[in-house]
């Protein structure tokens, strides 16, 4: 493990495992990519911009539609001017695309970086039961019964609560094989994994 430490320990109430790491720039970077990556692939992301942006693209082919009717451009005109609409637009849509991304990543990277900074010594507890993460400012148990899917790929686990977004980002670091085995055991069919 990248910097982080396991140890396996199973006193009676079942296996536990620990891990600690300290977060660096590398790992916020791959904690974004896996949650950009989940919020860019949830069906219905993308069909609230390509909407807007067709509905721009008909309104400004319309305008120029009814530029044509009143005025002297003829359908040759018409046809040019609808050629040079679509290429204006199709080049300002993705344009807006590369934008909209980079401010999603930008304020995911921005979450990340503030909830735990580079340079924070981060402590996980496993257990089948529960997570505990500990940083130095507060801890967060997180009940594992509660979660709806878990994907482990990338160098993170991401674990989803209510099926529309990851709630928690794990890095690798923080997770060991020996905890992997008890979310393994804990999740089963609930978690998947790429390898």
């Amino acid at each position: 493990m990248d910097g982080g430490e396991a140890v396996e320990r199973d006193d009676g109430v079942g296996p536990r495992a620990e891990a600690s790491y300290v977060s660096t720039e590398a790992v916020i970077a791959r904690e974004v990519a896996a949650v950009v990556r989940d919020v860019e692939g949830r069906p219905g992301y993308w069909r609230p911009f390509l909407l807007r942006h067709a509905a721009v693209t008909l309104l400004f082919v319309a305008v120029l539609v009814g530029v044509t009717v009143v005025g002297p451009a003829g359908p040759a005109g018409l046809a040019r001017g609808t050629a040079l609409a679509l290429v204006v637009m199709a080049a300002v849509t993705a344009f807006d695309g590369v934008q909209h991304r980079r401010r999603l990543r930008r304020a995911l990277r921005i979450h990340h970086r503030t909830s735990c900074p580079p340079g924070t010594v981060v402590h996980a507890l496993w257990t089948p039961e529960y997570v505990l993460f500990r940083v130095p400012t507060h801890e967060v148990r997180l009940a594992l019964g509660t979660v709806t899917a878990g994907r482990h790929d990338g160098g993170v686990l991401r674990l989803d609560q209510d099926g529309s977004a990851p709630a928690w980002v794990v890095p690798d670091e923080l997770l060991g094989q020996e905890a992997l085995a008890i979310v393994r055991g804990a999740l089963g069919t609930r978690l998947r994994e790429t390898l």
